[in-house]
């Protein structure tokens, strides 16, 4: 931390990136599109992008040309994969050398109200009831963050650094199909839902940590949401790569079977419980783990069960389960539990890594904090365009920023909240482990004007 300034350490991370973008002329938009994401004023639109480039001083919008900006997302010639690229190398300068490289995966649901928008669909609503399942119109987004902290400070709260945010539109069948387009609507349908699309990501992630040095070595665990405990994501990992998610309470699970005792065709042993049975079980021991830090700290009590079957999805591919105790805390006076949670896990692991995975998934609750910083404090997509690459592009490029962002404060403060941020209000009883996304836009919204006095 050697200069205890947010904007330094951004600027230096944008002139990182610059690489991705090889037209000169459209890699000076980089800057002030940056700048503008994290500090444009509500909403987040490509206006409030050129608004805060013209209070900088950088253009006059009565004259400049206000289409370039656009022109950015929708024809130069760009990818936003090198884009990511370069911010998962970033990323990884936080991650400690020997330690698995942790990942955490999930979707997310961008709503929007234009019926022509590409990519829009109908999809399930997240907070629609058990009892009755209601649809929203919006695009659906795929994310992979990766799990980091400030090295120098082993008790400091991880972060979830997306480096990866891809559009995956559904597939629709032609109008009049006939039933030969209609059986290839069928087919190409299968091969383009959320699980193949995280699985893809997943291989992407793998071959990148691989092209880096000493990466091939280095494990991966994958945490991911019960939606993608499914045979399309979970067979067959990549090399030295573990997999959790979360899974159903009534899997049937099978022993495997000692290949002396194989007859005829049978393929697996015993039937062995399902995984509420396991967690209600005594005959299972139970273990602890302590996990968290500062007043975030908890106990965890889990079984956990090794070398089993899931013949319905996995056949004979091996793989553990995870069952964790809920969680009890008191709300309004009186005492309530959370429910338990059950995990699936396969890959490259032995027993002696259960802790170290099962803390995995116990953080992936960073990235639906990042998907509530996204979509709260930066405004993710609520960008007006309607271009079929702007679409893709706008989201992911506004989730690169917020990456770039978080690497900036954990290179500028440690990500701990010092001096430098505004006052906390008398009624909050605890201090903040970390800066909040709010604190770091303020921050650097008074750095930037700062800067630009000091220029005038």
């Amino acid at each position: 931390m050697e200069d205890a300034a947010l904007l330094p350490h951004l600027m230096n991370l944008i002139s990182a990136a610059g690489p991705a973008i090889r037209d000169s002329r459209v890699r000076t938009k980089l800057e002030p599109l940056v700048l503008g994401t994290l500090c444009g004023d509500s909403p987040k639109t490509i206006t409030s992008i050129l608004e805060f480039d013209a209070e900088r001083g950088n253009r006059d919008n009565s004259l400049d040309d206000w289409s370039a900006f656009y022109r950015f997302f929708s024809q130069s010639s760009w990818e936003l994969e090198e884009f990511f690229g370069i911010v998962f190398s970033c990323a990884m300068s936080f991650c400690k050398e020997g330690d698995p490289v942790r990942i955490l995966v999930g979707d997310t649901l961008l709503r929007k109200t234009g019926k022509r928008i590409p990519g829009a669909a109908y999809a399930r609503d997240p907070l629609s009831p058990p009892f009755n399942t209601n649809l929203v119109w919006g695009q659906r987004m795929i994310c992979i963050s990766l799990l980091v902290r400030v090295r120098a400070s082993p008790t400091a709260s991880y972060r979830a650094i997306p480096i990866c945010f891809l559009l995956k539109p559904p597939v629709r069948p032609p109008k009049n199909a006939t039933d030969e387009e209609r059986q290839e609507f069928k087919e190409l349908k299968k091969k383009n839902n959320m699980s193949v699309a995280g699985r893809q990501m997943l291989d992407w992630v793998r071959k990148r940590l691989d092209a880096m040095p000493g990466g091939s070595a280095r494990r991966l665990f994958v945490a991911a949401d019960g939606s993608f405990a499914n045979r399309t994501f979970l067979e067959k990992p990549p090399h030295d790569t573990v997999i959790v998610a979360r899974c159903r309470d009534d899997l049937n699970l099978r022993r495997p079977i000692d290949p002396d005792k194989k007859v005829g065709k049978r393929k697996y042993g015993g039937r062995l419980p399902t995984p509420r049975q396991i967690n209600q079980d005594a005959a299972f021991p139970e273990k602890e783990l302590a996990t968290g830090v500062k007043h975030q700290k908890a106990t965890v009590r889990y079984k956990a069960v090794d070398g089993i079957r899931w013949p319905t999805a996995l056949k004979d591919q091996p793989c553990g389960i995870l069952t964790v105790k809920g969680q009890y805390f008191n709300k309004g006076g009186k005492r309530q539990n959370t429910r338990p949670a059950y995990l699936i896990v396969t890959g490259d692991y032995d027993s002696a890594d259960m802790e170290d995975i099962l803390e995995t998934y116990l953080l992936r609750w960073e990235i639906e904090v990042g998907f509530r910083d996204r979509k709260n404090g930066l405004g993710i997509g609520k960008a007006q365009v309607w271009n079929k690459n702007s679409v893709a592009r706008v989201p992911g490029f506004m989730s690169a920023c917020y990456s770039m962002l978080l690497m900036a404060s954990m290179r500028a403060f440690g990500d701990e909240r010092g001096e430098k941020f505004a006052h906390l209000p008398k009624w909050r009883s605890k201090t903040p482990n970390r800066p909040s996304l709010r604190d770091l836009v303020e921050l650097l919204r008074r750095e930037v004007r700062s800067a630009i006095r000091t220029a005038a």
